[in-house]
């Protein structure tokens, strides 16, 4: 993720100025990017940050998948696991980031014990009644397993959460900031420096304003005030845009010590970048679950994406659907049937069914490029009813005279 976006950064900031890529400037490090325009000039180096390694002290993912090995592995079928997970320490400024989940190499002994076959025996016993299973794990946090009738499969009921900022100094964004600023120091560049941050997965970046923890542009601001070689930070973080979609939008945030002429100008073109970059169609964490999910199974991945119709005076004239479906379709994968039911016209009737039914047949496909989508278009265009194979109808305003 981190070679993604600098590319993608890179590539926009070369369009909107003069760029030099790792310049040889006397220095014993060298940056990922000297910029100049009419307006502004700096140096910078550009850094991903996520919560990976917060996750792996806090597994809860892989505790969620261990749980749905063994529900697999138990035949339990009339009912579900609910996962959940909290601790009873102080979570807030000033206090350490939580731990709520036992080490990988610990869950044997601590969670998938014998009181979990003893919890999965009563189950079986009595299927129609819910139960809990509960551990407390070094009397500081509560790891709760529910067997709810008539649900399928595990889900994540929610847990206490752990990547909320709540030390100013100890976070991956400020980690980053200083890792950098000796960068920055020994670079030999003596104008304007700074760090632009891209969002990798991190909580810090999409974090709003709170009294219980830091926010990025407080841990950004104390970064400055302790290392004078950053005159700047940029944020790169991502938001969903609504509800209905996983695309995300690209906020810029700048964070400086004082408000400066040319900060003004380095705000500006941020908001250039933001509008110049490609679509982010994912956040970082789904697109990760989304590979190990599929890996091993790539043969068996099928899309079902985007289809849209347009409407004649005669009926429909042209269907677009996504190559990758269409291909789906042809290599077997997508069987016409699950297609047909995906995208029916009226009564169940198969988009593609229908126009045959309606006498039409494909006039001209072609293929258009899609660069921000994750496969093009194919663009089928249909003719007018075709008397060879149409049905038969009498006109409804015309009477045959003997």
């Amino acid at each position: 993720m981190a070679v993604e976006w600098e590319l993608v950064v890179l590539d926009v900031l070369a369009r909107l100025g003069r760029l030099q890529h790792e310049p040889k400037i006397g220095g014993a490090s060298l940056l990922d990017a000297v910029f100049e325009s009419k307006t502004l000039e700096f140096a910078a180096d550009i850094t991903t940050v996520s919560d990976r390694g917060i996750y792996e002290k806090n597994p809860i993912r892989l505790l969620e998948e261990e749980l749905g090995r063994r529900y697999a592995d138990s035949g339990i079928t009339n009912g579900g696991f609910a996962l959940y997970a909290t601790t009873w320490l102080r979570v807030g400024k000033g206090a350490g980031r939580p731990t709520i989940i036992p080490p990988v190499n610990e869950f044997e002994s601590i969670i998938f014990n014998q009181r979990f076959d003893t919890f999965l025996a009563k189950i079986k016993s009595n299927p129609s009644q819910q139960l809990q299973y509960q551990v407390f794990w070094e009397r500081k946090s509560l790891i709760r397993i529910t067997y709810v009738p008539g649900r399928k499969s595990v889900w994540n009921q929610g847990y206490t959460s752990f990547t909320v900022t709540t030390v100013i100094d100890k976070n991956p964004l400020f980690a980053a900031l200083k890792d950098k600023a000796d960068q920055l120091k020994k670079s030999g560049y003596q104008g304007l420096r700074g760090v632009i941050v891209c969002d990798g997965g991190a909580d810090i970046l999409r974090e709003r304003f709170s009294s219980d923890y830091y926010s990025s542009s407080e841990v950004a601001l104390e970064a400055l005030r302790r290392h004078t070689s950053i005159d700047f930070v940029v944020t790169l973080s991502l938001r969903n845009i609504d509800s209905g979609t996983v695309r995300q939008k690209v906020e810029s945030h700048i964070i400086v010590r004082m408000m400066e002429p040319w900060a003004l100008e380095l705000e500006s073109l941020m908001s250039k970048v933001i509008q110049h970059l490609p679509i982010v169609l994912q956040t970082p964490e789904n697109v990760r679950n989304e590979f190990k999910y599929w890996r091993g199974r790539e043969t068996s991945r099928i899309h079902l994406e985007r289809l849209s119709m347009k409407s004649g005076r005669t009926g429909v004239t042209e269907i677009r659907m996504s190559t990758r479906t269409l291909m789906d379709v042809l290599s077997g994968r997508l069987s016409i049937e699950r297609f047909n039911k995906h995208y029916n016209f009226v009564k169940n009737i198969g988009v593609f069914e229908h126009q045959l039914r309606s006498g039409r047949l494909i006039e001209s496909a072609t293929v258009e490029k899609l660069p921000d989508g994750d496969s093009d278009e194919i663009v089928f265009k249909f003719g007018d009813p075709d008397p060879a194979i149409a049905p038969f109808s009498m006109p409804e305003t015309e009477q045959l005279k003997p």
